[in-house]
């Protein structure tokens, strides 16, 4: 799956993955500032991307066909279906105790989304109509009332404080293909 994502030829040119990032002179062993990337350090975005790419490789344990990586996507796909994070926390739990001892699963929902997150595929949110009439995006970002229902984008408050974040009705999450 990573490897589908980053093409053929990205490995071949990075032979070392401590190489990764090492694109400067300056040297990267915390003395001086390593390369840097939009204000990222570039050694610690490549460590990060490789660890989720060893657990690609990585076997859910020893004997499995199932890589940490694809286990992990497959059990995050299924918390959107309305499921609470105690209630995933406790599958996850579950499925541990099936395992051999010697399983690779992380423990709980937030270990899980970071490892997905640790891939550094960035989900656009885009509020849309509750009855999915609209999306609030580009010339309609600023509107408060579906241009077609007429319903409202946000759900009503009982507390009146303009600091407190507005609740929403509805967000599509948008995952780019072309950065």
């Amino acid at each position: 799956m990573v490897y589908d994502a980053v093409g053929p030829y990205f490995f071949s040119a990075y032979p070392n993955p401590k190489l990764v990032g090492a694109c400067s002179s300056l040297p990267i062993d915390g003395t001086e500032a390593g390369p840097s990337l939009y204000g990222y350090d570039v050694s610690k975005l490549s460590d990060r991307f490789f660890d989720v790419v060893r657990a690609a490789d990585q076997p859910l344990y020893n004997g499995c066909d199932e890589s940490q990586l694809s286990a992990v996507a497959r059990l995050v796909n299924i918390k959107p279906k309305n499921m609470s994070e105690r209630c995933y926390d406790q599958v996850s739990q579950w499925a541990s105790d099936l395992l051999p001892h010697d399983y690779t699963l992380p423990s709980d929902y937030y270990y899980m989304k970071k490892l997905i997150q640790d891939l550094g595929l960035l989900v656009e949110k885009i509020h849309t109509c509750k009855n999915g009439w609209m999306l609030y995006w580009k010339d309609d970002i600023g509107l408060e009332y579906c241009k077609f229902c007429g319903d409202p984008r946000y759900k009503p408050t009982r507390d009146r404080n303009p600091q407190r974040k507005k609740s929403l009705y509805a967000v599509l999450r948008y995952l780019p293909l072309i950065p």
